[in-house]
């Protein structure tokens, strides 16, 4: 009875909170990323520095300094057209090919995880789950490319999937030119001996990361570099990376003075360390089944320097293949089922942005603020051995899927109850 309730309530206050949402954003009250987007992209397009403090003179309010822009030069040369338009329209467009990216991206993620049958029957309620994910909100909220990385990751893989070797490098190569990231895919094509996908993705990488030394010269990569390097924002709350975690336990923000050597040191070996054993593990799985990409998603977010909860919409695809896998074991696996909901409450937590340097003392920033790195740790466990064997996976269960669905109802629940009373209270 509950978890009918929740099913019938549940997409009407998903799609509330995505019309607040635009109602909002047009009328310019939301402090989004695109703002440092179309601040840097305007200076890259008058051949200045996009990589300082920028000020936002092209909007009603009073001048606003904004975040330094972390996006590669490319990322500029791709929404460089978008400064033609004025912000608020430029603002709308972007909106809707994120929006519907991210759709496109959850549509090929189902696609491949769930049954035919599944699908067909719940693929709105699948789209509601994804939208309602409290990462979604918030990458769709401040208007970030969360759902740009879905598209071109997943969709790469499910062209990867079909043998399409052209257009799934293309799209890889295409997105690890604008997240540095998403690279470990060159290891997973090469473990899975696809060569041909390697080097159309290797091939589009070179080209796309020509076109701004082309148009701009190669000192907009000196100053791209000069940048990354002065950035501290490592520790901050939505950074779920187990380098942010490093930076939460060591360093202090605050001090300027403070060396970064030992923390780059510790990262580079622990990443080595990591890379290896991710390497080797995925050399174990069959080259058919879909945990080893899936481990390559969790893992492109757990190695990263900045594994933004922003980018945890690449997530929809592994809780689809767990829930998947769960659903069909000969018997439910109630360790995995549980470490499987914790990890999304801890992932789905509705936390606002913290910066490291307002975080209170060290007991906090290793347990409550450090909850998304925990909740990635979790998933990585899950996904580094099989849960079952598919040839004795059994049909779908009314109990077990009720045992799963309806706690993880309540957690999106809770994750969407946030910027929802948030929107209503703005607008009151």
């Amino acid at each position: 009875m509950y978890y009918n309730a929740f099913k019938r309530g549940f997409p009407f206050f998903v799609i509330l909170t995505y019309i607040l949402l635009f109602y909002f954003l047009i009328r310019l009250d939301l402090r989004l990323d695109f703002i440092s987007f179309y601040a840097s992209a305007t200076a890259y397009l008058k051949h200045s520095n996009p990589y300082k403090v920028l000020v936002s003179n092209f909007l009603p309010t009073n001048l606003v300094k904004l975040p330094i822009n972390l996006n590669p030069p490319f990322f500029l040369e791709l929404i460089e057209p978008l400064t033609k338009l004025s912000y608020r329209l430029a603002t709308v467009i972007w909106f809707f090919i994120l929006f519907i990216s991210g759709l496109i991206g959850a549509y090929f993620s189902f696609k491949i995880c769930v049954s035919p049958q599944t699908f067909k029957k719940n693929w709105f309620y699948l789209f509601i789950i994804y939208l309602g994910f409290y990462s979604t909100v918030i990458s769709t909220t401040i208007v970030q490319v969360g759902s740009l990385l879905l598209f071109f990751i997943i969709g790469g893989y499910y062209f990867y999937l079909r043998k399409n070797d052209y257009l799934a490098g293309f799209l890889w190569g295409f997105i690890i030119t604008l997240k540095i990231f998403p690279a470990l895919l060159f290891f997973f094509a090469l473990k899975q001996r696809r060569y041909r996908v390697l080097m159309v993705t290797i091939i589009t990488c070179i080209i796309t990361h020509l076109i701004p030394i082309i148009t701009h010269g190669i000192h907009i990569y000196t100053l791209y570099f000069d940048m990354v390097h002065r950035v501290l924002w490592y520790g901050d709350l939505w950074n779920a990376s187990f380098y942010g975690f490093l930076f939460r336990l060591l360093i202090d923000s605050a001090d300027n003075h403070q060396s970064l050597w030992f923390v780059h040191a510790i990262y580079a070996v622990i990443f080595l360390i990591l890379l290896i054993w991710y390497v080797k593990k995925i050399d174990r799985i069959q080259t058919n089944d879909h945990r080893s990409f899936c481990l390559t998603l969790v893992m492109m977010l757990f190695m990263s320097p900045l594994g933004w909860l922003y980018y945890f919409p690449l997530l929809i695809m592994p809780f689809a293949y767990l829930y998947e896998t769960l659903c069909r074991q000969p018997t439910l696996n109630i360790h995995y089922a549980n470490l499987g909901l914790i990890s999304l409450l801890l992932l789905n937590f509705p936390l606002g942005y913290v910066p490291e340097r307002d975080m209170p003392f060290i007991f906090f920033k290793l347990t409550v603020l450090s909850i998304y790195f925990y909740g990635l740790l979790i998933l990585v466990y899950l996904l580094h051995k099989p849960l079952a064997n598919k040839s004795t996976m059994a049909a779908f269960s009314t109990t077990r899927k009720n045992y799963l669905l309806f706690p993880a109802m309540l957690i999106l629940s809770f994750g969407l109850l946030v910027p929802l009373v948030i929107f209503v209270a703005h607008l009151l």
